[in-house]
């Protein structure tokens, strides 16, 4: 294990298995990557809890018993943001990413909650749109996009948005595979997302996208109208250099 971290330092992911035993403690692994992608554990500890010392404690083990540490570009996690600060501290010189199969994962949790009262086309739209917003390749495309996440959360309020003349014709008809129309015939199916993002966000582009409107909003701009807006901007528009694919 130790030889395959030395070989290849540059990518790591850490991760936390919960309720391991009977005393509820975790199994905090750390594994590395070699050139083909290929990933074997680096080092596991089993710990009482996530407390700042104790996460300290572990990760200034794992550098003490791997000189290559220093080495490391890159720090896979998933979202437990309690672990972020302390691995900013013990690499500095690492860039962290959120992993976006979890991202995906724990919005889509929290659109499907009743908390927010989403309506089930609601749920199947903002479900669709996530992938969007996650798969997003420029900035123009993810604040055009954020735009319609709220005109979305808006249908059957009564309340109207400054992009409801240009969104009032695009509709996430499928949830995750097409793109179709608002009160109009479906339109053209873009492929599912995933191996076909790129037409999908070119077509978003092609269609949405103008230079003056894909502007990020600041200041009295930034009016939170629906509680997973405010949610959505608190918790991961603040850190979307760490997940969405036009700042990685």
């Amino acid at each position: 294990m130790r030889e395959l971290f030395h070989r290849f330092p540059e990518v790591v992911m850490i991760d936390a298995t919960y309720g391991t035993n009977l005393s509820k403690y975790k199994v905090f692994s750390i594994m590395a990557y070699d050139a083909l992608g290929k990933g074997q554990f680096v080092q596991h500890a089993v710990i009482p809890n996530e407390r700042i010392p104790t996460l300290s404690m572990t990760l200034e083990e794992f550098k003490r018993n791997n000189p290559a540490w220093s080495r490391i570009n890159c720090i896979l996690i998933n979202k437990d943001f309690g672990e972020i600060s302390v691995l900013k501290k013990a690499f500095p010189d690492a860039r962290l990413l959120l992993c976006q199969f979890h991202v995906l994962k724990y919005l889509r949790e929290q659109i499907a909650s009743k908390d927010y009262g989403f309506t089930s086309w609601q749920k199947q739209q903002l479900d669709g749109l996530m992938n969007l917003l996650v798969y997003a390749r420029t900035e123009r495309q993810y604040f055009r996009l954020r735009k319609y996440m709220r005109h979305i959360m808006d249908v059957g309020t009564g309340k109207k948005t400054i992009e409801l003349t240009r969104f009032g014709e695009i509709e996430l008809s499928s949830g995750r595979a097409e793109l179709g129309t608002v009160g109009g015939g479906v339109g053209p199916c873009l492929g599912a997302v995933g191996s076909s993002v790129g037409r999908q966000m070119g077509a978003v582009r092609d269609e949405m996208c103008s230079e003056q409107e894909c502007v990020p909003a600041t200041g009295e701009d930034r009016v939170f109208n629906h509680p997973f807006e405010d949610y959505f901007v608190r918790i991961w528009d603040n850190c979307r250099q760490m997940w969405c694919a036009f700042e990685r």
